[in-house]
This record gives structure tokens, C-alpha cells and sequence, in this order.
């Protein structure tokens, strides 16, 4: 992950969530193993914070994606992003 795409994934998850903090592109590099996100054409369209609860089992924390992506390429789908760790117990993108 790039300092560019740590700073592009902190405003994803700031424009697009409620949160009780700002997220920095710091925040993100520090916990760099626990985002999967998507790149189109070098811009991250969607991204996911996740953590790991048990062996089995892991806990989506932010799911966000870009408003403007177009809402036909915000289906799910049958592949994970080639961006970050893989977990097969990881949903597809949805909406």
C-alpha cells in the first residue's frame, strides 16, 4: 500500500461513514494488514477494514465505496480485490 492509496482510502472512509474520529493516511499505513480496497485506473473506488475475531471468523468494520462509481459496477463480485490480504471468508463488494 502507497502513502497516495493510504490517503485515498482515509477520505473514502471519512466522506462515506459516521465516524467518531478522522481517519489520516497515518491511521491507515499503521494498520495497513487489515484493508483490502480496489483500484481503478490508480484511484481506490472501495475499500474494506476488517479484523479478525476468531481462527474462523473475521468482522467487516467499514465497507465503503466510492459515490462516484457507476451503480452498475457496485454489484458484488465472484472475486476479492487483488489489493491486500486475501481471506476467503470475505464478501465480495456489495451495495
Amino acid at each position: 500500500m502507497t502513502h497516495k492509496e493510504a490517503k485515498q482510502i482515509a477520505a473514502l472512509l471519512n466522506d462515506r461513514n459516521q465516524l467518531a474520529r478522522t481517519y489520516t493516511a497515518a491511521d491507515v499505513l499503521a494498520e495497513k494488514e487489515h484493508y483490502v480496497y480496489e483500484l481503478r485506473e490508480g484511484e481506490v473506488v472501495a475499500c474494506v477494514e476488517h479484523r479478525q475475531v476468531q481462527w474462523y471468523q473475521l468482522e467487516v468494520r467499514h465497507l465503503s465505496v466510492a459515490s462516484a462509481l457507476p451503480t452498475q459496477d457496485r454489484r458484488p463480485r465472484r472475486c476479492l480485490p487483488q489489493h491486500g490480504p486475501v481471506h476467503s471468508s470475505l464478501v465480495s463488494w456489495a451495495t
